[in-house]
């Protein structure tokens, strides 16, 4: 999963590489790769308003997406509909019975309740 980050790898490439000049166009070719795709994607594929009109929060997007999961590494809990769960060996674990609203729930899942 790591690999499909873009923005890092190009931080990185640019950290590392030996002149100025060549940082500059990895940074240059990631941002015009990254607002091509956004673009081509959100803006002509789905035909998204908000795509258009904030396209360049793209790398801002980016680097919350990596820092997320970032931090994923570093918890042992997750939260799935409601339900507290620990991971331990391997495995699932209830870690309580979370007892939330229907509104709740519903904002944390996305799920439609009727």
């Amino acid at each position: 999963m790591g690999f499909t980050f873009g923005l890092p790898w190009t931080i990185l490439a640019a950290a590392v590489s030996p002149s100025t000049m060549l940082a500059l166009l990895y940074v240059f070719t990631y941002l015009v790769l990254r607002a091509a795709v956004y673009l081509t994607l959100g803006a002509w594929g789905l035909n998204d308003s908000v795509v258009r009109r904030a396209w360049w929060l793209a790398p801002v997007r980016d680097a919350a997406s990596f820092g997320v999961w970032l931090v994923s590494f570093f918890s042992d809990r997750i939260c799935w509909r409601g339900l507290e769960f620990q991971v331990k060996r391997g495995l699932l674990i209830p870690a309580r019975a979370a007892k939330i609203s229907s509104v709740e729930r519903q904002r944390r899942t996305g799920e439609v309740l009727e």
